[in-house]
């Protein structure tokens, strides 16, 4: 992201960040300016398939190596796997990997899109049992709900995603299903939600979005994420 770094110095002290980075770009200047204690977590998301280009080229080598020059400098480092079907039986050697190598992996469960649609069978998600954490595993037995709308989530109030041209929505799944705009965050007017308002996709709720939001149950008040 262009201009990333001059944000994350120009902010005020007190703000902490986390950052999700595919780590495609060179890190020297980043540990010489921004400090580990600003920064909560790096999630270092790991493409295996992705190539770069002839000026940011990528490959495990690059991207394992700066995992662990982050980590060195002082970073809390945490490798992230998407466990897209056709690449899910290659995590056991990955994880070893990394591992090997004292960073943290975990694996999160594909969250079917509208473009890629896919669904786990019952073999594959017993596969990927033993490699998903317990605060993952809700994307490994998710079951449609009857209710259209059967939570309340923050979505809007304490976390919202942002795309480059300043349209915001609660989350990136209503962002892919253009629903519940909540408008431009350039406006002026612009405004943040007051209250938690009803969710018809929780069941299918991303990683991306599963760690930041709290949706509710409407019947109930126990919280489901």
């Amino acid at each position: 992201m262009p201009d990333l770094l001059d944000v994350l110095t120009g902010s005020a002290p007190a703000i902490r960040v986390a950052i999700t980075s595919n780590l495609s770009h060179p890190l020297l200047d980043f540990v010489k300016h921004v400090s580990p204690e600003r920064v909560i977590n790096v999630t270092a998301s790991f493409h295996p398939m992705e190539n770069g280009t002839r000026t940011y080229p990528m490959n495990p080598e690059i991207f394992v190596g700066r995992c662990l020059f982050l980590q060195n400098h002082g970073f809390h480092v945490t490798v992230n796997l998407v466990a897209w079907p056709e690449q899910m039986y290659l995590i056991p050697a990955w994880a070893e990997m990394f591992r090997s190598h004292g960073l943290r992996f975990h694996a999160d469960p594909y969250s079917s899109i509208a473009y890629y649609p896919y669904e786990y069978s019952a073999s594959e998600r017993a596969f990927l049992e033993p490699w998903t954490w317990e605060n993952r595993k809700s994307g490994l037995h998710r079951v449609k709900p009857g209710s259209p709308a059967n939570v309340l989530c923050s979505g809007g109030i304490d976390h919202i995603n942002v795309q480059p041209d300043g349209f915001a929505w609660r989350c990136i799944l209503e962002r892919q299903f253009g629903s519940n705009p909540l408008g431009n965050v350039f406006d002026p007017g612009f405004e943040l939600l007051e209250s938690p308002l009803p969710c018809a996709e929780s069941w299918q709720c991303p990683a991306c979005d599963r760690d930041k939001v709290t949706a509710v149950q409407m019947e109930a008040a126990g919280a489901s994420h």
